[in-house]
């Protein structure tokens, strides 16, 4: 079968599956009686669905069908569904507030014991740091120059990241300092200031005209989707549409966003949501967006019993877990030591992978 190239990611066939036994007796009734065959046989073939394909799952594919769709690309490309989920440690300093009402030795010492801490409780790698706030009174350089004396040398060394800002905060930045009237200063001046703080990744938001100028100033990004759905998409209904918005944002980020390889997660978020939408979300994102590796089912949106189901829907990143209970209270996540109710194959905490009967 000849290669398919498609948004990075190459696909050299599919020879050697066993097509009945990836598709079951009872998943191509399913499949047969949704209508759902033919996107069946086209991804047991290697191929990429369509927009059209898209398009069709959104607007009418129940979550056993979208499951079977994702479990066979698992068995074909086992590479763009990794087993591995991964859980991104996070710790909550409080930066800005340091800036604002401490002098900068006394913030030296608060910002090290924080840091020290989190290294004691035994998660030494590949934690995010958390700033409180990205705006206050003073300016990002400000707040730049301060954090660059402040934190420890030895930060980065240690295993330390800065937690990059979403889009909205991106956003906010750019206004306050529009509002200052600081000449010159706009998108460009924010995220060279970001780059030199040493954030390599705009986190979350679904403003794409930001995660566009983040891509084009060599950030990765993490994109946030907001989910709508029509008011028809109860379950009960037999309908389980998506709205066209949704979808066209998707296939957006397929077209536009995802090819510069540098789209590293996406999930989908909702204010106010039923989790079967969320789901459904969740399994659409991973067969529409090959060539992103990770996509997210958020444990602070979906709670653990939802975030466990993701997990078969294609999800295998449950985004932010705090390192202690001040920052899970500060931030609105699940602690780290709460975790054990995920029954996973293997856990990936920071940079360390872990079998799933290990204590963490």
């Amino acid at each position: 079968m000849k290669e398919v190239n498609y948004n990075n990611a190459e696909i050299a066939g599919a020879e050697g599956v066993d097509q009945q036994f990836a598709l079951g007796a009872v998943g191509t009734k399913v499949l047969h009686r949704a209508g759902f065959l033919a996107v069946a046989e086209r991804l047991l073939a290697g191929d990429f669905l369509s927009d059209e394909d898209v398009r069709s799952l959104a607007a009418r594919a129940a979550p056993p069908v979208l499951a079977k769709l994702v479990s066979i690309m698992r068995v074909v490309q086992p590479d763009l569904c990794p087993k591995v989920t991964r859980i991104r440690p996070v710790v909550l300093l409080n930066a800005a507030e340091a800036l604002e009402t401490k002098g900068l030795q006394a913030a030296k010492i608060e910002l090290a014991q924080r840091l020290d801490s989190v290294q004691e409780s035994g998660v030494s790698t590949n934690v995010f740091a958390a700033l409180d706030r990205w705006t206050g009174d003073f300016t990002l350089g400000e707040l730049v120059e301060f954090l660059k004396h402040a934190l420890p040398e030895d930060f980065s060394a240690r295993g330390f990241k800065i937690l990059g800002p979403s889009t909205s905060e991106i956003k906010l930045l750019v206004e306050r300092h529009s509002g200052r009237r600081s000449p010159g200063f706009g998108m460009i001046q924010v995220l060279e200031l970001l780059h030199e703080l040493g954030v390599t990744r705009v986190e979350g938001g679904g403003d794409l005209s930001i995660h566009r100028a983040a891509l084009a100033g060599g950030f990765e990004v993490a994109i946030g989707q907001r989910v709508e759905f029509h008011t028809s998409s109860d379950p009960r209904s037999g309908q389980y549409p998506l709205s066209k918005s949704f979808v066209d944002e998707l296939l957006l980020v397929r077209r536009e966003l995802a090819p510069a390889g540098k789209v590293t997660a996406w999930f989908p978020w909702a204010v106010s949501s039923s989790s079967t939408q969320l789901i459904r979300a969740i399994a659409l994102g991973r067969l529409a967006l090959r060539s992103v590796p990770r996509i997210r089912a958020p444990l602070s949106l979906l709670g653990p019993n939802v975030a466990q189901a993701a997990l078969e829907f294609g999800a295998n990143d449950v985004g932010f877990a705090a390192v202690d209970s001040y920052t899970a209270q500060g931030l609105g996540i699940c602690p780290l030591s709460e975790i054990e109710f995920l029954e996973l194959d293997q856990t990936q905490i920071g940079g360390l992978t872990i079998p799933s009967n290990t204590d963490v």
